[in-house]
């Protein structure tokens, strides 16, 4: 299984999201020192602080955030929970 970080530019449909999340799971039984947010809750205010920093993202860097989420979106919420700090 690619690593999820790959699998995030493949996705367009929910079997896909759902591969993701497959992979991100085994990606935290397999690497967990690579993951900045080890319990739950550290991944979920991860996750919120990435959302409520995303309108400076799209001002500082050429990163896009769609005012029409998409499967590929969700799967990049869920990967930002592994790495934001």
């Amino acid at each position: 299984m690619k690593p999820p970080q790959e699998l995030i530019k493949e996705i367009s449909d929910r079997k896909q999201l759902s591969n993701f999340f497959l992979s991100l799971s085994e990606d935290f039984k397999q690497n967990p020192d690579e993951w900045e947010n080890i319990t739950l809750d550290q991944y979920f205010d991860a996750v919120s602080a990435w959302l409520q920093d995303a309108d400076g993202l799209e001002k500082n860097t050429d990163y896009e955030i769609s005012s029409q989420p998409d499967w590929k979106f969700i799967a990049e919420i869920a990967y930002i929970g592994k790495i934001y700090e």
